[in-house]
């Protein structure tokens, strides 16, 4: 397998990561902590290489994206989230950018609408908009951009 380039690498995980910054709750505060705790778990999963667990906070699609992104236009076949995430930070300047980034992540807002939810952002690569959805009763990272 080939690498990603590093901004595409950057760009394909952080995007996904909207984790760290907790604050107040609203009354219907039990969903927005619920995405929060499942953002936090996220980051906390990455800086901690538990790949496997980052994989699970994310729908099918947001881990077919983490796989596409890291193949860049190749072949997908034999390559799973966790070994898209392990070949991304398999490489030691991606691996410490990534991990700048992440800690450096605040949550502007969380609306939550039912069983979707929608999460403003910054890193230091600007504003972003994450999107998670509930299923099965627990909150999981579906897209980012």
């Amino acid at each position: 397998m080939q690498f990603p380039s590093r901004a595409a690498a950057v760009t394909l995980l952080v995007g996904l990561l909207a984790g760290c910054g907790t604050g107040g709750s609203n009354p219907a505060g039990d969903a927005e902590q619920q995405v929060r705790a499942v953002l936090e778990a996220y980051g906390a999963a990455q800086r901690g290489r538990d790949f496997s667990g980052a994989c699970d906070l994310l729908t099918q699609r947001a881990r077919a994206q983490v796989v596409e992104g890291v193949a860049q236009g190749r072949s997908t076949a034999g390559i799973t989230c966790e070994r898209a995430f392990q070949a991304v930070y398999g490489q030691a300047q991606l691996a410490e950018a990534l991990d700048a980034a992440n800690a450096a992540v605040t949550v502007s807002t969380v609306d939550v609408l039912g069983d979707r939810a929608t999460v403003a952002y910054r890193n230091p690569g600007g504003a972003h908009t994450a999107r998670l959805v509930r299923e099965g009763g627990a909150w999981h990272i579906d897209t980012a951009g």
